[in-house]
């Protein structure tokens, strides 16, 4: 893996380690995307981390993406087990820089 100071994650891979997890992932409805760059030493994941940011996401929700990743990247992968996984994930509420009261202001504009 490459540390990242932007809103990204690269996981370096074998291209058939990318094509795995890639396949498994939309198979689980996981949102990923596979690069083939010289920065991923040909053949890499990227994990973008902004919904992360936007949800608020604490450790112990990250340490869950981190074992559906796992469970992704193998290839007997069972979806129905990774889906339930997802399904323990916080509810996707989105968090702001602000405090509810002034984005209550901005909705009733």
């Amino acid at each position: 893996m490459i540390n990242s100071y932007t809103h990204q994650i690269f996981l370096r891979c074998s291209k058939e380690i990318m094509e795995t997890i890639y396949s498994n992932a939309y198979k689980c409805e996981v949102t990923l995307n596979k690069k083939h760059k010289k920065l991923f030493n040909d053949y890499g994941i990227r994990l973008g981390t902004q919904e992360i940011s936007r949800y608020a996401f604490d450790d112990s929700s990250l340490d869950l993406v981190s074992t559906i990743i796992e469970k992704i990247a193998n290839k007997t992968c069972d979806s129905s087990n990774v889906k339930k996984l997802i399904k323990e994930l916080p509810k996707k509420e989105i968090h702001y820089t602000y405090d509810k009261e002034v984005i209550d202001k901005f909705k009733s504009i």
